[in-house]
């Protein structure tokens, strides 16, 4: 029989990415969860199903308003890596440079606002009506997940912070960070 872990893990990739976010995000609270919960969860850091290249395309598509043959000189339908919000692929501009093209999952927004809608629900509840919502705030967490999740799923956040970042150690050798292409980037690319 698996173990209360494992089974917590199992329902968040069931749930569907905000939980696996969630999950993920749990896995550092030793002081929330049990050891074996955090072990568990964890294993969702490298295990989110990538979704299909036809859905990257439409999405890349729409965002950045022509065919990928017109975006890019090359383009690499298998992905580098899928996340619980996104995935990654190769690419190479027409100028020459390899890129990355980071693609936020369809429908995903939508997703995460009906999930966050339940978890604020049940963290009222929990708050209200048990000695642990006294305790942890749990409608404050959710509060915060909420702000992370909005933050995560918008890409031109991201990519401020990146230039922000590279901006902040340019005189550092040893570090390197990639160089934001601003034509090719939306919220979803």
């Amino acid at each position: 029989m698996p173990s209360v872990g494992e089974r917590i893990r199992r329902m968040c990739e069931e749930l569907g990415p905000t939980f696996v976010k969630l999950g993920q995000i749990l896995s550092t609270r030793t002081d929330i969860v049990t050891e074996n919960v955090a072990k568990q969860l964890q294993k969702l850091q490298d295990s989110v199903a990538p979704f299909s290249y036809e859905e990257a395309r439409d999405v890349i598509e729409t965002e950045l308003g022509d065919t990928i043959g017109h975006l890019f000189a090359e383009f690499d339908a298998t992905p580098v890596a899928s996340a619980s919000v996104s995935q990654v692929y190769r690419a190479k501009l027409f100028s020459g440079p390899e890129v990355a093209v980071k693609v936020q999952r369809p429908h995903i927004r939508e997703n995460i606002e009906t999930d966050l809608g339940i978890l604020e629900r049940l963290a009222r509840l929990v708050d209200k009506y048990s000695k642990y919502g006294q305790l942890y705030d749990f409608s404050g967490m959710v509060a915060e997940f909420r702000r992370v999740m909005e933050q995560e799923i918008d890409f031109t956040k991201e990519g401020e912070n990146t230039d922000f970042f590279r901006e902040s150690v340019h005189d550092q050798r040893h570090i390197r960070v990639p160089k934001i292409r601003w034509v090719y980037t939306t919220p979803k690319v």
